[in-house]
């Protein structure tokens, strides 16, 4: 967990010790400090008070005032300092048996143009000169957009044209964050101003590497820029909640593979059947992205049979088996060719999605008592606590596909249902998603619960809706007409 925050000083003691209580609550790994306004004379004192255990880094070699901090848990991470300026430390971080994470580059820019533009290029050169994951985080004192501020000064096109350029040529893209979108605000009743300036730029490949990375924007507390607290989820869910997509149907052997895994036989009542079925072929149309996944290995193999295959031509020049051959294996090694520049151009993109998804999980929620919980087992278990509550204790006694064996054994559980009347407990099981009902939502009662139902219940739930709909009539009141359809 990384966390960066301009306190904007801290030489006052009260503003130290909430400072302090905020910190000491989220326990990062690596804490970056922003315009502390200490002098070097001072700065072991106040680091003492903060409570952070383990060791700091700064540039007050580069700037009497100190302006970054860097405070690092030795006991979980190795962190090494490459370089340094007045606006910015970079450093790689490394796990305690001296494997390479990623790069970090804590920054605390300029307030003036020119001087602003002298730490892009200094970002640009550590592009150049290394590979890797790469996080660039602190305050940019710079916008990217022209919705990045409201109120005050109209943004125009000069002020972030210089951010857009050094972006471009170094790669890096901002992650998405949840939380209020602006991490600066004057304070001013009058004439109030909200910036974004405070941000997180990453690489591709760091986007790769940290699928489970997400961006909390935190309220500013006694400061006027939020907290930016970037969290890695450690403890993943066991497992993952397969979805079906409609691209499967458009997969080469997609039909073959669902008619195969279908009329497989199995055992039991109907509707433990069509269950059984359904779980099998969930397994079997995992691996149809699979192959598409690989395109490099597609790509050597498909080489290696082209050269084979030129190499027997080379003995048999008239063979027209040869010939077809090598004219089918060039064609080949063309199309993985350029499935592999699509996967380059796109290596980005799909991580970028990835990241973005990852950004609607919980992963911190506070309790009624104002505490954070950050782990995922606590998480479920304050979401089951405050629905439990709410329900009182618990009680303790496909469009796309046609296959006529499929709508059999579907009809086949329906009947069963309808003649016994019991639902197979898997059938009557929800997803239940949490909607947040605002952008800053982090306690369980600001999420709203979505249940969403099995395909084969909702068939259910209708049949016996048209049916209960024609005979309604008859045993409802007139005066509860309301309830009765038309």
């Amino acid at each position: 967990m990384i966390v960066s925050w301009n306190v904007r000083g801290l030489n006052k003691s009260g503003k130290l010790r909430e400072i302090r209580s905020c910190l000491l609550e989220l326990f990062p790994e690596i804490c970056i400090l922003i315009e502390t306004r200490v002098k070097s004379n001072k700065a072991d004192s106040i680091r003492n008070k903060l409570n952070l255990s383990g060791k700091v880094a700064d540039n007050y070699s580069n700037d009497s005032n100190g302006r970054i901090w860097v405070i690092w848990n030795d006991g979980l991470v190795d962190f090494r300092v490459i370089n340094s300026s007045s606006q910015h430390i970079h450093c790689g971080i490394y796990d305690t048996h001296g494997s390479f994470r990623f790069w970090l580059t804590a920054i605390y820019a300029h307030n003036q143009l020119e001087l602003r533009r002298r730490l892009w290029n200094n970002i640009e050169r550590i592009h150049s000169s290394q590979k890797g994951p790469w996080c660039v985080i602190g305050d940019y004192n710079n916008v990217l957009t022209v919705q990045d501020r409201i109120g005050g000064n109209l943004v125009t096109e000069n002020e972030y044209e210089d951010l857009h350029n050094m972006m471009n040529i170094t790669g890096l893209r901002e992650m998405d964050s949840s939380g209020d979108f602006f991490t600066w605000f004057n304070n001013q009743s009058r004439n109030p101003i909200y910036s974004r300036i405070d941000r997180i730029l990453v690489n591709v490949d760091w986007f790769q590497q940290h699928t489970d990375a997400t961006l909390h924007i935190l309220p500013s507390n006694i400061s006027d820029h939020a907290l930016l607290h970037l969290y890695v989820q450690k403890n993943k869910p066991q497992s993952r909640i397969f979805r079906f997509s409609n691209h499967f149907t458009e997969i080469e052997g997609y039909d073959d593979i669902v008619r195969v895994s279908w009329r497989k036989s199995a055992r039991g009542r109907p509707l433990t059947i069509l269950w059984f079925k359904l779980q099998r072929l969930k397994y079997a149309l995992r691996t149809l992205n699979k192959p598409a996944t690989d395109v490099k290995r597609n790509l050597v193999k498909c080489g290696a049979e082209l050269l084979a295959a030129q190499n027997s031509l080379i003995q048999n020049k008239m063979d027209m088996h040869h010939i077809e051959r090598v004219k089918q294996l060039t064609a080949e090694v063309i199309k993985w060719n350029q499935m592999e520049e699509s996967d380059e151009n796109s290596a980005f993109f799909y991580a970028y999605l990835k990241a973005r998804k990852k950004t609607k999980s919980i992963t911190l929620l506070k309790k009624a008592d104002g505490s954070c919980i950050t782990h995922q087992k606590d998480i479920e278990m304050e979401v089951l606590e405050f629905y439990g509550s709410l329900k009182g204790a618990e009680n303790t006694n496909l469009i796309q596909i046609d296959i006529e064996a499929m709508r059999k054994d579907v009809v086949a559980a329906i009947h069963d249902f309808f003649e016994h009347g019991v639902m197979h407990s898997k059938f009557n099981k929800t997803v239940v998603t949490l909607i947040p009902k605002n952008s800053t939502a982090s306690s369980i009662k600001e999420f709203r619960p979505i249940a969403g139902c099995t395909t084969f219940y909702k068939i259910m739930a209708r049949m016996l809706t048209d049916r209960l709909g024609k005979v309604l009539k008859t045993v409802i009141n007139h005066n509860q007409a309301a309830f009765v359809l038309g």
